[in-house]
This record gives C-alpha cells, structure tokens and sequence, in this order.
C-alpha cells in the first residue's frame, strides 16, 4: 500500500503543489534529520554583476513513527533547495546594495514537471548550471529577459518559446525576501534552504525515487532586476556523513589543530 505523509516545515510554508513522480514541492526549509550519504551539487547563480551559489541536495529520512504504512524500514526521498551569498548580510539589503534600489524584489519559480528526456539528456555536467544546452538557446534567452509581469506576485510567465521543454505541469512561485536566514560570520556568507521536494514512501534498500531525484534535471528561475534561469543535474557528486552546516566546533577543531601544529614547532 503507498502512503503519503505531511512534513513539517520550520517556518510557514508560502506554497505547495504536486510535482514529478507523485512528489510534493513546499516552500521552507524541511525539518527532518537525514540519513546518510547526502548527494549534493552547486552552481552558480548570477544576480546582476554578482554570484549567489544554488545547491540542490537529495537526502532520505525515515517518515514519523506515527506514520501509516504496511512497508518495512520506510523512508521519504528529499531533494533540497538552498541558496548562499558571500555577504553577511539579509536578502533585502543585499539586493538593495546591489542593485540600488530601496525596494527589491526577489522571487523563484520551479517547473513542475515532468521535463522531456531529451531535455535532461541534452544537459551536459559541464554546463556547470547554464540551461542553454537543455533549452535551447531562443529558450534560454527568453527566460533571462523576463521580468516581472505587473500585478501578478511571483508569478514568472513562461515564453512561448520554451513550451514543450518545461514538461506539462504548472509552476510553483514565491517570494525569497524576509525569509528565515542563517550567518556565518567567520566564513562571511549567508544561506537559506527555502524550497524542497519529498516522495512517496518506499522501503529501505529501493533506491528507485532516490535516484530519481540524483538523476533529474532541476530548473530554477530567479528573478529581481533581471532573470537567471539555472539548470542543474545532481547525477554523482557524492557527499558522506549528514549535510553538515559549518558551525563553532569546526572553528573549535582548526584551533585545536593550529595549536598542536604550533606546539609541535
């Protein structure tokens, strides 16, 4: 029997909506702990004359114990969504450093799915997030000149050009701006997971909807003064151990080492 569950997010949850392969996209951050390995992949994101840098990871976790299943050792495939910038600093006075402005805006659309083969297939792992390959170029293009569409929120419309290449689903949209943010002071950046996705629930050991998700492609348009459509393939970038955010006990660690380093001298 398939199940589904309702996962819990750390903050309200702008938007939901059913994806590909019977997936839901929320947006928030998943507050699940996961197991490991983690497979991640990050590109970068061009916002005017500047870098942010996306990272699409795919986790699993073991569904609530509350949860209702007749499946052994069940587990929920999670794909992440979370975006940095190399500056301590919010979202809003980023953009608005950035980009002159006192009011930004800031949004992201996430095709639904789901994307045509040959689409996924023409993306290459060396386009290191560029979409003209999976696209095309007319595409492409089109979707960097869109802005927004006066009165309609975060709702990018897609060029008629691109139709046939984002899949048949919908687009799910929201606001990026005063959202939960975590700093890193002593790595002088910021980030934010703000979107993930979570399967159906399969057995421990079928790894079919986990693959899914490595093997995808994921296509993300971000949108302030201008359009930066990002195409990304997580295929085999492998991370061990849980996805870690560095911390205090890593500075703690380096000192340790540059103090035994040091007492060795």
């Amino acid at each position: 029997m398939t199940s589904r569950i309702l996962v819990l997010a750390f903050f309200t949850v702008l938007a939901a909506a059913r994806t590909f392969s019977g997936a839901d996209l929320n947006f928030g951050e998943l507050n699940q702990t996961f197991t490991a390995p983690t497979i991640n992949h990050a590109v970068k994101v061009p916002i005017g004359n500047n870098n942010f840098s996306l990272n699409v990871m795919i986790a699993e976790f073991e569904p609530p114990a509350n949860t209702t299943t007749d499946l052994q050792n069940p587990r929920v495939a999670a794909t992440i969504y979370e975006l940095s910038w190399p500056w301590n600093t919010t979202i809003n006075e980023t953009l608005k450093t950035l980009e002159g402005v006192e009011e930004p805006r800031f949004c992201v659309s996430i095709p639904l799915g789901p994307f045509p083969d040959s689409v996924t297939k023409a993306y290459k792992e060396t386009d290191l997030g560029d979409c003209t390959n999976a696209l095309g170029e007319q595409c492409t293009r089109d979707l960097k000149n869109q802005g927004f569409a006066p009165d309609v929120g975060c709702n990018t419309p897609i060029p008629e050009s691109c139709s046939g290449k984002l899949g048949s689903g919908s687009i799910g949209s929201a606001p990026l701006l005063n959202i939960e943010q975590k700093y890193y002071s002593a790595y002088e950046k910021s980030e934010t997971r703000f979107a993930y996705t979570t399967s159906e629930i399969y057995s421990n050991g079928n790894d079919t909807l986990f693959q899914h998700d490595v093997q995808r492609l994921h296509v993300l348009l971000f949108t302030s003064s201008g359009s930066a459509p990002i195409c990304v393939r997580v295929a085999d970038h492998k991370v061990s151990g849980a996805m870690a955010r560095p911390g205090g006990s890593m500075c703690f660690v380096a000192l340790l080492a540059l103090g035994a380093m040091l007492f060795m001298l």
